[in-house]
């Protein structure tokens, strides 16, 4: 039985198209064909110092391909009010 240290590729889910763009070139690691896990790790650590995720986690499934999954934070963009009713005793 052996054990790798390596995954074969990686697919990204929730990160906008600019982000992995941009762990691509932080991390040219990622153009390759084999991460390291410890890679991987780091790559989580540098998303989650970001700011701009509430989760970010990391899947292998059974044919070795890792999913770096992200949930960003959610920003409140607009708020509207409808209506102008007061309430008293």
């Amino acid at each position: 039985m052996s054990v790798s240290t390596q995954a074969t590729e990686i697919k990204f889910d929730g990160l906008s198209p600019n982000d992995i763009g941009d762990l691509k070139s932080k991390f040219p690691q990622l153009n390759s064909s084999k991460v390291k896990y410890s890679e991987i790790d780091e790559i989580l650590r540098f998303l989650m110092q970001e700011s701009k995720y509430k989760t970010v986690t990391a899947y292998q499934d059974s044919e070795n391909v890792i999913l770096l999954k992200a949930n960003p934070i959610r920003k409140i963009t607009r708020i509207r009010v409808v209506g102008n009713e007061f309430l008293s005793d």
